[in-house]
């Protein structure tokens, strides 16, 4: 994995806001998205690839990519931003799918019901 990925400033903000990660661990995220990464076409289900199809309407000129429950927006070797998929979304997706790493565990639903 010796490709070279930029992050904006603006990506690291948001990831460190959005995700709680820091610098060193989105541009593995990056690296693993852009070699692993799905684009809306082959995204697992109907709501994923409608959520891929928006964001490449908002950010156009760019590539969105998913990986895992994680949406890159790059463009070229440069990470612009990140977004966490709604969980409306990972739902939707066969639980467990080990090509997409989708797997939520009680505690993150939990977790989730006790914020609403």
């Amino acid at each position: 994995m010796a490709r070279k990925i930029n992050l904006t400033y603006h990506a690291i903000e948001r990831a460190e806001e959005r995700l709680n990660l820091n610098a060193s661990q989105l541009k593995n995220l990056a690296r693993k998205a852009k070699s692993k990464g799905f684009h809306a076409g082959s995204a697992p289900s109907q709501a994923c690839k409608q959520y891929l199809l928006r964001k490449t309407k908002l950010h156009p000129q760019t590539s969105v990519l998913g990986y895992k429950n994680l949406v890159f927006i790059f463009d070229g070797k440069t990470v612009l931003t990140i977004y966490k998929l709604p969980y409306s979304v990972i739902k939707t997706i066969k639980n467990g799918s080990k090509t997409y790493g989708h797997r939520i565990s009680r505690k993150h639903q939990q977790k989730r019901y006790d914020n609403e």
